[in-house]
C-alpha cells in the first residue's frame, strides 16, 4: 500500500512537471511570435529581457550583444541600470568567458568562482549571488551575444531553466539578426533618400537646407497634431523627396536672379508632377505606398487654387496640407536671389492669414503650436553652436502662436520678458 502511495505521488509529481514544462514551452512559443514582428533592436532586446527574467523568476537579465572589432559585449537593457549602454570587456567575467567559450555556465555563488568580475556589481550597487550565463548563436552557429539571468528566486538555477533558456535563446538570435538586419536596411534607406534631397538642394546654392528644414517642419507640426508612427515616417519620407520632380526643372529657371516671368513660374510649377511621376516608379511598399502623392501634392491649396491636380479640401492628403505650411514657411523665411529672408511677424502673420484659404486651418493651428525654440532651430538648420542655453530656455516659454500675437501688440505694453524674447528670437533669426 505504502508503495502504491509513493508510485502515485511520483506520478503526480512528474505530471506537475510537464504540466509546468508545457506551459513555458507554450508561453515561449507565444512570445517567440510576439518578437518575430518587433522590428526595433532596442525594443525588441527590452522585451526579451523582461519576458527571461519573468519566465525563470530572477531578479535581473541582461542582453549582450558581441562588438567583435573592439572586442567587447555591450548592452542597453540591463534591469536596473536606467537605460545607460553598459560595456564588458570580451575577456572579462563570466559573459566574456561564454562570449569567448561557447560554453554555458551556471553558478550558485557568483563570488565563489574566480571567473566572476564584480566591477558591474561595485557600479550599481548591485550583489550578484546566482548566475546563468549562455551563449546566442545565429543559425549558422556563430556566437552573436550572450544571456545573463541574475539571482534565482527561491534558490538556485535548474538544468531545467537552463534547457528553457536554450530554447529561448535560439528564438531571441534569430529575431535579434533580423532586427539589425532591418535597421541596417533602413539606415542604407535613409540615407539615399538624404543623398538625392542633397543632389536636388545642391543645384541651387541659394536652396541649400530647404528638404531638411521642410521635413523638420512637418514633423514638427504633425507631431502637434498628435500624428506618431507609420504615418509620421510616410511624412518624413515624402518630405525628403517632395522636390524631386525639379531635377526636371531648366538650371537658368531654377536659379534666376530676377523674378520668374509668367512662363518660368508654369515652367518650375511642373516639378510637382514630376515629383510624383518620377517616385510612382519607385517600388514603395506597405505604409510608405502614398510617397508618391503625398510629395507631389505639397502646392495644392485647400481653396482649389494649387497645382497640379486643382485638389480642394479633403480631397488633398492630410499629410501634404501639413507639408504646404511647412514648405511655404521655409520659402519665405529664407532668402532667395530676387529678394531677402520675410521679417517673422510678417512670415507668421501670412500662414495665419491663409488658413482656410491655402492651407488647412487645422494643420495651421498645429504649426502655431509649435515651441518657439523648435521653430528658430529649425530656421538655422539646427545649427548648435549658433545659440545660447539660456536664449533657449527662454524662447521655450512661449509657442510660435503665442509669439505672433506678442509681436502683434505696441512695444510698451509687453513685459521684460516678452520684450526680450522678442529681442533673442530677431537676432538669431537675422544672422
Amino acid at each position: 500500500m505504502v508503495l502504491k502511495e509513493n508510485h502515485l505521488k511520483k506520478l503526480e509529481a512528474e505530471n506537475r512537471r510537464l504540466l509546468k514544462w508545457e506551459h513555458q514551452l507554450s508561453l515561449i512559443l507565444k512570445f517567440g511570435q510576439k518578437i518575430s514582428t518587433t522590428l526595433k533592436t532596442g525594443n525588441l532586446l527590452q522585451l526579451i529581457a523582461d519576458k527571461t527574467r519573468e519566465l525563470l523568476r530572477a531578479e535581473r537579465c541582461t542582453l549582450f550583444l558581441m562588438d567583435k572589432e573592439k572586442k567587447l559585449l555591450w548592452s542597453k537593457v540591463a534591469h536596473r541600470m536606467g537605460g545607460k549602454r553598459l560595456e564588458v570587456a570580451i575577456d572579462k567575467g563570466l559573459a566574456g568567458y561564454v562570449a569567448t567559450t561557447g560554453k554555458v555556465v551556471n553558478v550558485r555563488d557568483a563570488y565563489a568562482d574566480f571567473r566572476f568580475n564584480p566591477e558591474v556589481d561595485e557600479k550599481t550597487n548591485f550583489r550578484t549571488k546566482s548566475v546563468l550565463c549562455l551563449p546566442m548563436k545565429n543559425y549558422q552557429g556563430e556566437i552573436i551575444g550572450v544571456f545573463q539571468v541574475l539571482n534565482k528566486k527561491g534558490g538556485s538555477f535548474t538544468r531545467h531553466d537552463q534547457d528553457l533558456l536554450q530554447i529561448f535563446s535560439s528564438q531571441a538570435a534569430g529575431a535579434i539578426e533580423n532586427s539589425q538586419l532591418y535597421e541596417n536596411l533602413k539606415e542604407s534607406f535613409d540615407s539615399f533618400v538624404w543623398t538625392l534631397a542633397a543632389t536636388i538642394d545642391a543645384r541651387d546654392p541659394m536652396t541649400a537646407g530647404h528638404s531638411q528644414r521642410v521635413t523638420e517642419y512637418s514633423l514638427t507640426i504633425a507631431k502637434q497634431l498628435g500624428i506618431g508612427g507609420e504615418k509620421l515616417e510616410l511624412l518624413k519620407y515624402a518630405s525628403i523627396l517632395h522636390d524631386l520632380g525639379k531635377i526636371g526643372v531648366r538650371e537658368a529657371v531654377l536659379t534666376n536672379p530676377e523674378r520668374l516671368s509668367e512662363q518660368e513660374y508654369k515652367h518650375i510649377q511642373t516639378h510637382a508632377a514630376l515629383t510624383r511621376k518620377i517616385l510612382e516608379r519607385a517600388n514603395f511598399q506597405g505604409y510608405l505606398e502614398e510617397i508618391p502623392q503625398v510629395a507631389g501634392s505639397h502646392h495644392e491649396r485647400v481653396d482649389g487654387k494649387g497645382y497640379p491636380e486643382k485638389l480642394k479640401g479633403e480631397d488633398i492628403l492630410y499629410l501634404s496640407r501639413i507639408m504646404a505650411i511647412a514648405d511655404v514657411f521655409d520659402a519665405i523665411t529664407s532668402k532667395r536671389h530676387y529678394r531677402d529672408a520675410m521679417p517673422i511677424r510678417k512670415a507668421l502673420s501670412l500662414i495665419k492669414k491663409d488658413s482656410g484659404t491655402h492651407f488647412d486651418p487645422v494643420c495651421v493651428e498645429g504649426f502655431m503650436k509649435t515651441p518657439l525654440n523648435k521653430l528658430i532651430k529649425i530656421i538655422k538648420c539646427n545649427a548648435e553652436d549658433y545659440f545660447k542655453e539660456e536664449d533657449l530656455k527662454l524662447l521655450s516659454n512661449y509657442t510660435t502662436g503665442q509669439f505672433l500675437r506678442i509681436l502683434k501688440k505696441g512695444n510698451s505694453s509687453l513685459t521684460a520678458e516678452q520684450r526680450k524674447t522678442v529681442t533673442r528670437f530677431n537676432y538669431y533669426y537675422s544672422r
